[in-house]
């Protein structure tokens, strides 16, 4: 299958952005933006499985291969990772709490908070799979929204999506369900939309170019006149106060991602196919699984010797990490992902880019 290594290099971007912030680096507020990289994977999710959908929605046996195909990607490390957490604290922990593990099971982290605001309790650094679960309940959603209203009814679900997500984060929800996070899938796509005839599209990149641009220019003035308007700095705390403040940042992504689409291949994205970017975005998903409960089982190990918030131990546990990822890619995800192969949608002539959608 065909890679795009541009949208790879931008998923390790996106990856190595969130750790960052998950290290907590108290020396420098440069990596405070990191946890929005996680709207650049549901971007990029929400472009290439809406391109799948729309290209081979309705060919025979297509629902099942695209089931089947995704079930390979996102659940072999998922569920291994949760046996193995599970057994291990069960050996070395005592009077640990499984109470939420069925929540986990079921990719509905936090769901409970729809209606009461509490969760059965585990005691397992997983906190962050929130955002897997997101995923997961997209690909259960979106393809059969699409087969009901298909390709004409996609930007009127999208926009009453984001519409949804805006108020449900305007009424105090939080930034980890989907209804709250479902505005970066649809802006994602919207984006499907823009590039599906790849001949009108290239016929058209000019003025698809100008208008991203303009649109990521527009974006980035914002904040400045809500500073202007306001005297008041568009932080982390006026994100959270306004259901808006979240999306500003969501389309300026997907309008850097629409200019990046316009120039695949192009000189100008070189250092978007430099190898070892590349990489990193390949082995995005074990990175983003296994960092967080590297990072938290290292706090230990850290407080004890004394050396935790030294630089060199921040960049240990990132490599770490990353090697961590690296195995578990070539030991694990990329034996498993051969089988896609018994799994191929009917009509294989069209551009096939669910090979770059994690």
């Amino acid at each position: 299958m065909k890679r795009v290594p541009e949208l790879d290099a931008l998923r390790g971007l996106a990856v190595l952005a969130v750790a960052l912030f998950h290290l907590n680096l108290k020396s420098t507020n440069l990596f405070q933006w990191g946890w929005t990289g996680v709207d650049v994977f549901f971007l990029l999710s929400g472009y290439l499985i809406t391109t799948i959908l729309l290209k081979n929605g309705g060919t025979p046996g297509f629902l099942f291969n695209f089931y089947a195909r995704r079930c390979l990607r996102i659940w072999p490390i998922y569920y291994l990772t949760l046996i193995l957490m599970c057994l291990a604290y069960r050996i070395f922990m005592q009077g640990i709490r499984l109470d939420g593990l069925w929540v986990y099971l079921l990719y509905f982290q936090y769901g409970s908070l729809y209606w009461n605001g509490t969760e059965p309790p585990l005691d397992l650094p997983l906190s962050h799979t929130w955002s897997l679960a997101v995923e997961e309940q997209f690909y259960l959603v979106w393809p059969f929204l699409l087969a009901i209203f298909g390709k004409r009814g996609l930007i009127p679900i999208a926009l009453i999506t984001i519409a949804i997500a805006v108020l449900m984060r305007q009424y105090g929800y939080p930034t980890w369900l989907l209804l709250t996070r479902c505005d970066s899938l649809a802006l994602g796509s919207l984006l499907s939309l823009v590039f599906l005839d790849a001949e009108w599209s290239q016929r058209k990149v000019i003025q698809i170019r100008c208008a991203f641009a303009g649109l990521l220019i527009l974006t980035c003035f914002v904040p400045v006149g809500y500073w202007l308007l306001t005297g008041e700095q568009y932080t982390m705390e006026v994100i959270n106060r306004t259901g808006f403040g979240l999306l500003l940042i969501e389309i300026a992504y997907a309008s850097f991602l629409g200019l990046i689409l316009t120039m695949l291949g192009r000189p100008i994205l070189a250092p978007l196919r430099m190898r070892w970017l590349v990489g990193l975005g390949t082995i995005s998903y074990g990175f983003y699984l296994y960092h967080w409960i590297i990072f938290v089982l290292s706090l230990g190990i850290g407080r004890r010797l004394g050396i935790l918030g030294l630089w060199w131990f921040d960049l240990a546990r990132l490599v770490i990490s990353i090697f961590v990822a690296t195995l578990s890619w070539f030991l694990v995800e990329k034996p498993i992902l051969s089988l896609k192969s018994r799994f191929e949608y009917a009509r294989s002539s069209k551009p096939d880019l669910e090979s770059v959608s994690g």
